[in-house]
């Protein structure tokens, strides 16, 4: 009896540890081609641009050699550090120096400055479209510019 007991045990802890290790390369983020260069921010979180008409199309440059970021946010600039490692498909921005001109409809404005600072990962896809993510959350859909 014990040593059915014993196998009994020895098998769940093994499952166990299978299904963990498996929880976490689930979790891993994967290698991704480099982000870098000047790209088109099509949509923020359910805002699509092109249905909004800004006053200048939003856009996000990075640069990993400098290891900075910029662009447009539909009317005001922003420039922030950035770390980014491919290996991980890590992307972060850190705090963002941003004009503060007034402007019309500050509706993309809002949504990107706060969503920036946000994002943690990045996804290239097949087509050359670039996601960034806040955890498993779609933030920015971006085209090369």
């Amino acid at each position: 009896m014990r040593s059915i007991t014993k196998q009994i045990l020895s098998g769940t802890l093994l499952l166990t540890a299978l299904a963990f290790t498996l929880a976490l390369t689930s979790c891993e983020k994967k290698a991704q081609p480099s982000p870098e260069g000047a790209w088109v921010i099509t949509s923020v979180d359910d805002l699509v641009i092109a249905d909004l008409t800004p006053e200048n199309t939003p856009t996000l440059n990075i640069d990993l050699t400098e290891n900075k970021a910029w662009g447009n946010l539909s009317c005001n600039i922003f420039n922030a550090p950035v770390t980014c490692t491919p290996e991980r498909g890590e992307l972060k921005l850190g705090v963002m120096a941003v004009t503060r001109m007034l402007c019309q409809d500050m509706a993309i404005e809002d949504a990107l400055e706060s969503v920036l600072g946000e994002i943690d990962h990045y996804a290239m896809k097949e087509d050359g479209t670039l996601e960034l993510y806040t955890g498993s959350r779609l933030r920015i859909r971006l085209t090369k510019e």
